[in-house]
Protein backbone atom coordinates (compact mmCIF):
# COMPACT_ATOMS: atom_id res chain seq x y z
CA UNK A 1 0.00 0.00 0.00
CA UNK A 2 3.00 2.66 0.98
CA UNK A 3 4.59 1.58 -2.30
CA UNK A 4 1.63 2.45 -4.42
CA UNK A 5 0.68 5.47 -2.54
CA UNK A 6 4.16 7.05 -3.44
CA UNK A 7 3.64 6.07 -7.04
CA UNK A 8 0.28 7.50 -7.35
CA UNK A 9 1.12 10.86 -5.64
CA UNK A 10 4.33 10.37 -8.69
CA UNK A 11 1.97 9.67 -11.66
CA UNK A 12 -0.81 11.98 -10.85
CA UNK A 13 -1.14 15.94 -10.94
CA UNK A 14 -1.45 17.65 -7.35
CA UNK A 15 -3.51 20.58 -7.24
CA UNK A 16 -0.98 22.90 -7.64
CA UNK A 17 0.17 21.53 -11.15
CA UNK A 18 -3.16 21.75 -12.11
CA UNK A 19 -3.58 25.33 -11.26
CA UNK A 20 -0.42 26.04 -13.23
CA UNK A 21 -1.56 24.42 -16.76
CA UNK A 22 -4.77 25.98 -15.90
CA UNK A 23 -3.18 29.31 -16.36
CA UNK A 24 -0.69 28.30 -18.98
CA UNK A 25 -3.85 27.08 -20.93
CA UNK A 26 -6.33 29.83 -20.30
CA UNK A 27 -4.77 33.15 -19.83
CA UNK A 28 -7.18 34.82 -17.77
CA UNK A 29 -8.34 32.02 -16.01
CA UNK A 30 -7.57 33.55 -12.81
CA UNK A 31 -10.28 36.19 -13.40
CA UNK A 32 -12.72 33.72 -14.04
CA UNK A 33 -16.18 33.02 -12.30
CA UNK A 34 -15.41 30.19 -9.61
CA UNK A 35 -18.02 27.82 -11.58
CA UNK A 36 -16.17 27.76 -14.92
CA UNK A 37 -12.31 27.64 -13.02
CA UNK A 38 -13.77 24.51 -11.12
CA UNK A 39 -15.04 22.75 -14.65
CA UNK A 40 -12.13 23.95 -16.33
CA UNK A 41 -9.53 22.57 -13.76
CA UNK A 42 -11.32 18.86 -13.35
CA UNK A 43 -10.77 18.70 -17.19
CA UNK A 44 -7.37 19.99 -17.28
CA UNK A 45 -6.41 16.48 -15.43
CA UNK A 46 -7.15 14.63 -18.48
CA UNK A 47 -5.04 17.42 -20.32
CA UNK A 48 -2.37 16.80 -17.77
CA UNK A 49 -2.76 13.07 -18.26
CA UNK A 50 -2.65 14.00 -21.98
CA UNK A 51 0.66 15.40 -21.89
CA UNK A 52 2.13 12.87 -19.94
CA UNK A 53 1.72 10.80 -22.47
CA UNK A 54 2.78 12.73 -25.49
CA UNK A 55 5.85 13.13 -23.04
CA UNK A 56 6.50 9.21 -22.84
CA UNK A 57 5.64 8.10 -25.85
CA UNK A 58 8.17 10.90 -27.18
CA UNK A 59 11.16 9.52 -25.09
CA UNK A 60 10.85 6.18 -26.01
CA UNK A 61 9.56 6.38 -29.86
CA UNK A 62 11.75 9.13 -30.83
CA UNK A 63 11.39 9.31 -34.63
CA UNK A 64 9.48 6.71 -35.09
CA UNK A 65 6.16 8.79 -34.08
CA UNK A 66 5.29 11.99 -35.24
CA UNK A 67 2.13 14.31 -33.25
CA UNK A 68 -0.53 16.42 -34.16
CA UNK A 69 -4.14 16.96 -34.01
CA UNK A 70 -6.59 18.71 -32.02
CA UNK A 71 -4.73 18.15 -28.39
CA UNK A 72 -1.16 19.41 -30.09
CA UNK A 73 -2.91 22.08 -31.60
CA UNK A 74 -4.67 23.52 -28.76
CA UNK A 75 -2.65 22.85 -25.98
CA UNK A 76 0.82 23.21 -27.06
CA UNK A 77 0.11 25.64 -30.24
CA UNK A 78 -2.94 27.81 -29.64
CA UNK A 79 -1.21 29.30 -25.98
CA UNK A 80 1.59 30.07 -27.69
CA UNK A 81 -0.16 32.41 -29.87
CA UNK A 82 -2.39 33.17 -26.60
CA UNK A 83 -5.59 31.68 -28.54
CA UNK A 84 -8.35 30.46 -26.34
CA UNK A 85 -8.25 26.72 -26.62
CA UNK A 86 -11.04 24.18 -27.07
CA UNK A 87 -11.05 21.07 -25.08
CA UNK A 88 -9.64 17.64 -26.67
CA UNK A 89 -9.39 14.41 -24.60
CA UNK A 90 -7.77 12.28 -27.36
CA UNK A 91 -4.12 12.32 -29.06
CA UNK A 92 -3.44 11.80 -32.73
CA UNK A 93 -0.08 10.23 -33.50
CA UNK A 94 1.35 8.75 -36.89
CA UNK A 95 3.89 5.86 -37.16
CA UNK A 96 6.06 7.51 -39.34
CA UNK A 97 7.70 4.14 -40.81
CA UNK A 98 4.22 3.53 -42.25
CA UNK A 99 2.52 -0.30 -41.84
CA UNK A 100 0.31 -2.66 -43.58
CA UNK A 101 -0.74 -4.13 -40.69
CA UNK A 102 -1.20 -3.18 -37.05
CA UNK A 103 0.52 -6.37 -35.36
CA UNK A 104 3.74 -4.23 -36.47
CA UNK A 105 2.89 -1.62 -33.93
CA UNK A 106 1.73 -3.95 -31.61
CA UNK A 107 4.76 -5.31 -31.08
CA UNK A 108 6.24 -2.18 -30.68
CA UNK A 109 3.70 -1.29 -28.14
CA UNK A 110 4.31 -4.24 -25.66
CA UNK A 111 7.71 -2.95 -25.77
CA UNK A 112 6.49 0.34 -24.93
CA UNK A 113 4.72 -1.82 -21.77
CA UNK A 114 7.62 -3.06 -20.19
CA UNK A 115 9.80 -0.25 -20.63
CA UNK A 116 6.91 1.98 -18.89
CA UNK A 117 6.93 -0.85 -15.96
CA UNK A 118 10.78 -0.33 -15.81
CA UNK A 119 10.99 3.21 -15.59
CA UNK A 120 8.38 3.47 -12.44
CA UNK A 121 5.88 4.86 -14.76
CA UNK A 122 2.86 2.39 -14.54
CA UNK A 123 0.79 1.38 -11.32
CA UNK A 124 -0.52 -1.71 -9.83
CA UNK A 125 -4.01 -1.09 -8.22
CA UNK A 126 -4.66 -3.28 -4.92
CA UNK A 127 -7.39 -5.17 -5.01
CA UNK A 128 -6.65 -8.11 -2.30
CA UNK A 129 -3.78 -9.98 -0.67
CA UNK A 130 -1.27 -10.28 -3.43
CA UNK A 131 -3.34 -9.02 -5.95
CA UNK A 132 -3.58 -6.08 -8.06
CA UNK A 133 -4.95 -4.62 -11.73
CA UNK A 134 -2.31 -3.15 -13.67
CA UNK A 135 -2.94 0.62 -14.59
CA UNK A 136 -0.85 3.20 -16.54
CA UNK A 137 -0.46 0.67 -19.23
CA UNK A 138 -1.08 0.83 -23.17
CA UNK A 139 -4.73 -1.10 -24.04
CA UNK A 140 -5.52 -2.48 -27.29
CA UNK A 141 -8.89 -0.82 -28.14
CA UNK A 142 -11.19 -3.24 -29.53
CA UNK A 143 -14.32 -1.27 -29.27
CA UNK A 144 -13.48 1.82 -31.20
CA UNK A 145 -10.77 -0.03 -33.52
CA UNK A 146 -12.37 0.93 -37.17
CA UNK A 147 -10.34 1.62 -39.70
CA UNK A 148 -7.05 -0.69 -41.20
CA UNK A 149 -4.61 2.25 -40.92
CA UNK A 150 -5.97 3.60 -37.62
CA UNK A 151 -4.77 1.39 -34.25
CA UNK A 152 -7.00 2.67 -31.57
CA UNK A 153 -5.56 2.22 -28.19
CA UNK A 154 -6.01 3.32 -24.44
CA UNK A 155 -4.32 3.77 -20.85
CA UNK A 156 -6.44 3.90 -17.59
CA UNK A 157 -5.24 6.14 -15.21
CA UNK A 158 -6.71 6.97 -11.48
CA UNK A 159 -8.10 11.04 -11.67
CA UNK A 160 -9.87 12.79 -9.07
CA UNK A 161 -12.67 14.50 -11.53
CA UNK A 162 -13.10 12.79 -14.59
CA UNK A 163 -13.97 8.59 -15.37
CA UNK A 164 -15.94 5.96 -13.62
CA UNK A 165 -15.72 5.46 -9.91
CA UNK A 166 -12.64 2.93 -9.55
CA UNK A 167 -14.65 0.15 -7.79
CA UNK A 168 -17.73 0.15 -10.76
CA UNK A 169 -15.26 0.39 -13.80
CA UNK A 170 -13.35 -2.82 -12.07
CA UNK A 171 -16.45 -4.52 -12.34
CA UNK A 172 -17.88 -3.02 -15.52
CA UNK A 173 -14.74 -2.94 -17.95
CA UNK A 174 -12.39 -5.87 -15.99
CA UNK A 175 -14.75 -8.20 -14.07
CA UNK A 176 -13.40 -7.59 -10.71
CA UNK A 177 -15.72 -7.36 -8.04
CA UNK A 178 -13.69 -5.69 -4.64
CA UNK A 179 -15.25 -6.72 -1.19
CA UNK A 180 -16.82 -3.53 0.78
CA UNK A 181 -13.40 -3.33 3.19
CA UNK A 182 -11.56 -3.28 0.32
CA UNK A 183 -13.33 -0.45 -1.48
CA UNK A 184 -13.14 1.31 1.63
CA UNK A 185 -9.97 0.93 2.27
CA UNK A 186 -8.72 2.22 -1.03
CA UNK A 187 -11.14 5.01 -0.41
CA UNK A 188 -9.07 6.37 2.42
CA UNK A 189 -6.26 5.82 1.12
CA UNK A 190 -7.01 7.96 -2.31
CA UNK A 191 -8.69 10.27 0.59
CA UNK A 192 -5.03 10.66 2.12
CA UNK A 193 -3.23 11.10 -1.44
CA UNK A 194 -5.70 12.70 -3.35
CA UNK A 195 -7.96 14.49 -1.42
CA UNK A 196 -10.82 12.56 -2.53
CA UNK A 197 -12.34 9.40 -1.56
CA UNK A 198 -14.50 8.91 -4.85
CA UNK A 199 -11.47 8.20 -7.11
CA UNK A 200 -12.35 7.45 -11.26
CA UNK A 201 -10.30 5.66 -13.53
CA UNK A 202 -10.61 7.16 -17.29
CA UNK A 203 -9.04 5.32 -20.28
CA UNK A 204 -7.00 7.69 -22.05
CA UNK A 205 -7.69 7.13 -25.58
CA UNK A 206 -5.03 7.50 -28.38
CA UNK A 207 -4.74 6.84 -32.08
CA UNK A 208 -1.11 5.65 -33.71
CA UNK A 209 -2.45 6.12 -37.74
CA UNK A 210 -0.16 4.89 -40.66
CA UNK A 211 1.61 7.99 -42.25
CA UNK A 212 4.87 7.32 -43.82
CA UNK A 213 4.82 10.72 -45.76
CA UNK A 214 3.41 13.14 -43.14
CA UNK A 215 5.96 16.12 -43.34
CA UNK A 216 7.49 17.30 -39.91
CA UNK A 217 9.35 19.81 -37.93
CA UNK A 218 11.09 19.00 -34.80
CA UNK A 219 9.74 20.64 -31.68
CA UNK A 220 11.18 21.17 -28.06
CA UNK A 221 8.28 21.60 -25.78
CA UNK A 222 8.19 23.00 -21.83
CA UNK A 223 5.64 21.49 -20.26
CA UNK A 224 3.98 23.42 -17.06
CA UNK A 225 4.31 21.50 -13.89
CA UNK A 226 6.36 18.73 -12.72
CA UNK A 227 5.79 17.60 -16.50
CA UNK A 228 9.33 19.03 -17.80
CA UNK A 229 10.36 19.42 -21.34
CA UNK A 230 10.56 17.02 -24.44
CA UNK A 231 11.70 17.09 -27.67
CA UNK A 232 9.17 15.03 -30.56
CA UNK A 233 8.11 15.51 -34.18
CA UNK A 234 5.05 17.44 -34.65
CA UNK A 235 3.19 16.62 -38.18
CA UNK A 236 3.63 20.23 -40.10
CA UNK A 237 1.14 22.62 -38.87
CA UNK A 238 0.26 23.83 -42.23
CA UNK A 239 0.00 20.12 -43.26
CA UNK A 240 -2.81 19.62 -40.69
CA UNK A 241 -4.51 22.96 -41.26
CA UNK A 242 -4.59 22.22 -45.04
CA UNK A 243 -6.08 18.80 -44.55
CA UNK A 244 -8.43 19.93 -41.62
CA UNK A 245 -9.65 22.61 -44.81
CA UNK A 246 -10.31 20.03 -47.14
CA UNK A 247 -11.02 16.59 -45.23
CA UNK A 248 -13.44 18.14 -42.37
CA UNK A 249 -14.72 21.89 -43.45
CA UNK A 250 -14.35 21.98 -47.18
CA UNK A 251 -15.44 17.97 -47.52
CA UNK A 252 -19.14 16.92 -48.95
CA UNK A 253 -20.61 15.00 -46.60
CA UNK A 254 -23.78 14.86 -48.11
CA UNK A 255 -27.71 14.26 -46.42
CA UNK A 256 -25.26 13.21 -43.39
CA UNK A 257 -23.83 16.87 -42.51
CA UNK A 258 -25.47 16.93 -39.56
CA UNK A 259 -23.65 14.42 -38.57
CA UNK A 260 -20.50 15.73 -39.27
CA UNK A 261 -21.04 18.87 -37.79
CA UNK A 262 -18.97 18.89 -34.35
CA UNK A 263 -15.86 17.45 -36.65
CA UNK A 264 -16.43 20.56 -38.86
CA UNK A 265 -16.67 23.27 -35.61
CA UNK A 266 -13.38 21.57 -34.31
CA UNK A 267 -12.15 22.06 -37.37
CA UNK A 268 -13.12 25.48 -37.82
CA UNK A 269 -12.23 26.75 -34.34
CA UNK A 270 -8.73 25.29 -35.33
CA UNK A 271 -8.62 27.22 -38.33
CA UNK A 272 -7.40 30.41 -36.30
CA UNK A 273 -4.06 29.56 -36.44
CA UNK A 274 -3.98 30.20 -40.15
CA UNK A 275 -2.82 33.88 -39.62
CA UNK A 276 0.41 32.93 -38.00
CA UNK A 277 1.43 30.09 -40.65
CA UNK A 278 3.66 30.35 -43.24
CA UNK A 279 1.55 31.13 -46.30
CA UNK A 280 2.80 29.75 -49.28
CA UNK A 281 3.53 26.10 -47.13
CA UNK A 282 -0.16 26.18 -46.26
CA UNK A 283 -1.22 26.96 -49.68
CA UNK A 284 1.22 24.16 -51.47
CA UNK A 285 -0.12 22.17 -49.25
CA UNK A 286 -4.09 22.95 -50.48
CA UNK A 287 -2.54 23.02 -53.84
CA UNK A 288 -1.68 19.45 -53.30
CA UNK A 289 -4.97 18.33 -51.37
CA UNK A 290 -7.17 19.91 -53.09
CA UNK A 291 -8.59 18.00 -56.50
CA UNK A 292 -11.19 20.62 -57.22
CA UNK A 293 -9.95 23.85 -55.30
CA UNK A 294 -13.36 25.29 -56.74
CA UNK A 295 -15.51 22.30 -55.58
CA UNK A 296 -13.30 22.26 -51.82
CA UNK A 297 -14.60 26.24 -51.22
CA UNK A 298 -17.76 25.59 -52.65
CA UNK A 299 -18.86 23.14 -50.36
CA UNK A 300 -16.79 24.87 -47.61
CA UNK A 301 -19.53 27.56 -47.81
CA UNK A 302 -22.55 25.77 -47.46
CA UNK A 303 -20.94 23.32 -44.42
CA UNK A 304 -20.35 26.52 -42.79
CA UNK A 305 -23.43 28.20 -43.21
CA UNK A 306 -24.98 24.71 -41.87
CA UNK A 307 -22.84 25.18 -38.96
CA UNK A 308 -24.08 28.71 -38.42
CA UNK A 309 -27.80 27.60 -38.55
CA UNK A 310 -27.59 24.11 -37.23
CA UNK A 311 -24.19 23.56 -34.65
CA UNK A 312 -25.47 25.34 -31.25
CA UNK A 313 -25.98 22.72 -29.58
CA UNK A 314 -22.16 21.58 -30.17
CA UNK A 315 -21.39 25.10 -29.69
CA UNK A 316 -23.28 25.08 -26.17
CA UNK A 317 -21.18 21.75 -24.67
CA UNK A 318 -18.21 22.12 -21.69
CA UNK A 319 -15.87 21.89 -25.13
CA UNK A 320 -16.14 25.46 -25.81
CA UNK A 321 -16.66 26.75 -22.45
CA UNK A 322 -13.70 29.32 -22.52
CA UNK A 323 -14.27 29.79 -26.29
CA UNK A 324 -17.86 31.34 -25.94
CA UNK A 325 -16.70 33.59 -23.93
CA UNK A 326 -14.19 35.95 -26.76
CA UNK A 327 -16.30 34.65 -29.62
CA UNK A 328 -19.60 33.71 -30.85
CA UNK A 329 -20.31 30.88 -33.05
CA UNK A 330 -21.48 33.29 -35.71
CA UNK A 331 -18.47 35.42 -35.51
CA UNK A 332 -16.37 32.23 -35.79
CA UNK A 333 -18.30 30.94 -38.68
CA UNK A 334 -17.60 34.07 -40.58
CA UNK A 335 -13.61 34.56 -39.90
CA UNK A 336 -13.07 31.23 -41.38
CA UNK A 337 -15.11 32.16 -44.15
CA UNK A 338 -13.22 35.04 -44.98
CA UNK A 339 -9.84 32.92 -44.39
CA UNK A 340 -10.72 30.12 -46.84
CA UNK A 341 -11.86 32.59 -49.25
CA UNK A 342 -8.50 34.29 -49.43
CA UNK A 343 -6.76 31.19 -49.13
CA UNK A 344 -8.65 30.14 -52.51
CA UNK A 345 -8.18 33.09 -54.25
CA UNK A 346 -4.72 32.61 -53.83
CA UNK A 347 -4.62 28.89 -55.51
Amino acid sequence: MKDFMEKLSKLTPGDTDLEELCTYLFKDYKALPQSDKTLLKAHSERIWHILRLLKLMAEFFGDKLSFGGGAIINYLIAPHYELEPRLTFDLDTGWLPGYKAKRVVLVEIAKFNKWLADSNETLVLPIGKERGIPLYLVMYDREHDYFPQVLSLYIPVICRHVGEPFYSYLRNRIGVELHFSRILELKKLFEKTLGVREAKIDELRFEIASMPNTPTIKVKQVFPGKLGEVEFLMSELEWQIALKIVGKIGKNFGENIEYALHDILKATVDLRLVKYLNRSRLLEHLKNLSLSPSQVLSTAEKNLKVLAEKGETYWLSFHYTYLRKKISLRELVEEALCTIKELFSLL
